[in-house]
């Protein structure tokens, strides 16, 4: 079989030598070179099942590129997306108690690959946005994340602000989608002093 293969390509490793070696307890080796020159002996079923493509080197080929491709590793959206992943992830972060501390995640959609996150997200628009999660109780994932000004991300502030009501206690956010209700309308009564209306109390009674 060696003859025959001598010469064939199997990813980047290229048969070299018809010299192999085997045994009844270890599998048959052929010696080969891989593209970027290295040469080492490699058993005949790693590379024909595919195992085997080359010596590392592709491994860590498709690792820079799947980082650098996207040519944004310098970007405010690189960083961002940085912070998010560390925030949620690692608990030596200075944040980490206010995010992953308490159960905020980051989809793994997003956790594995930056251009999933910044096809969801965006450019930023300008240097005035920073990323806010819609409901600040809710994950990194999409649907949840915006581009935010200062100003937007005080007002969502105080759109999670806790309210208890009837022995239970929810954010506006969660009060508006357990009731159905649009949560400004919920801001709008807490600001007029008339939160629960007649007609959010009737909800909760049924």
């Amino acid at each position: 079989m060696a003859r025959i293969l001598f010469g064939r390509r199997f990813g980047r490793w290229q048969i070299v030598s018809l010299y192999s070696h085997g045994s009844k307890h270890r599998a048959e080796r052929w010696i080969c070179r891989c593209e970027c020159g290295t040469e080492r002996d490699v058993s005949v079923q790693s590379l024909l099942n595919g195992t085997s493509v080359s010596c590392g080197c592709l491994r860590i080929d498709l690792l820079i590129q799947r980082i650098t491709t996207h040519d944004q590793t310098d970007s405010p959206e690189w960083f961002a997306w940085q912070h998010i992943i560390q925030r949620c992830t690692n608990p030596n972060d200075p944040t980490w108690k206010n995010y992953g501390g308490r159960g905020i995640s980051i989809c793994p959609e997003w956790r594995n690959d930056f251009s999933a996150f910044l096809a969801h997200v965006g450019k930023r628009p300008t240097a005035k946005y920073s990323i806010d999660r819609i409901d600040n109780d809710g994950n990194y994932e999409p649907g949840n994340v915006r581009w935010a000004t200062i100003h937007e991300q005080a007002t969502n502030t105080r759109r999670n602000r806790r309210i208890e009501l009837h022995g239970q206690t929810k954010t506006i956010t969660q009060w508006a989608k357990q009731l159905g209700v649009n949560y400004q309308a919920i801001q709008y009564q807490l600001a007029v002093g008339t939160f629960p209306s007649g007609s959010i109390l009737k909800k909760l009674e049924n």
